[in-house]
């Protein structure tokens, strides 16, 4: 029943725990410290709040991990973006960052604040922001699409 819609908020907010354990296990840091490190995170009261409410601040939270993650040791392979000779137009249009980014806001409105750490990570090469801010509008196309489509319920 209505329990169930807990779980939304909860599994990102126990995901976002487990991944950042984790990566700090891969980066040499003990088991039992970055197993209380992720185990505090998921316990931790002011972000547990949103599952009490079932919002999506969790999962946004959980993006924003993703973004981080992939901006300080870099995307797996499969993820990364392709360029270069020989790669189809499609293919050139993949950016994950850019695509979590796009993820956060289709999920909450709020999610304007991951922009922050991306644009600090690559202050000094804007042909990334540039990158990542052309596919994100993209990606953010069909959103655009639905508010001109149905203005009147968005004024």
């Amino acid at each position: 029943g209505s329990f169930a819609l807990k779980f939304w908020p909860l599994g990102a907010m126990a995901a976002g725990g487990v991944f950042m354990a984790w990566t700090l296990l891969r980066q040499g840091l003990p088991f039992w410290f970055a197993f209380l490190l992720g185990l505090g995170f998921s316990m931790d009261p002011a972000l547990r709040w949103s599952s009490v409410l079932v919002r999506p601040e969790s999962l946004v939270n959980l993006f924003g991990f993703f973004i981080v993650y992939g901006m300080t040791f870099g995307f797996p392979k499969f993820l990364r973006p392709k360029t270069g000779e020989g790669v189809r137009w499609w293919s050139r249009c993949w950016d994950p960052i850019a695509f979590l980014l796009a993820l956060g806001a289709y999920t909450h409105f709020n999610a304007i604040h991951l922009l922050f750490p991306v644009i600090l990570g690559y202050a000094t090469r804007p042909e990334i922001i540039w990158r990542i801010g052309i596919r994100g509008a993209l990606y953010m196309l069909p959103w655009a699409l639905t508010v001109l489509w149905h203005f009147p319920l968005f004024v």
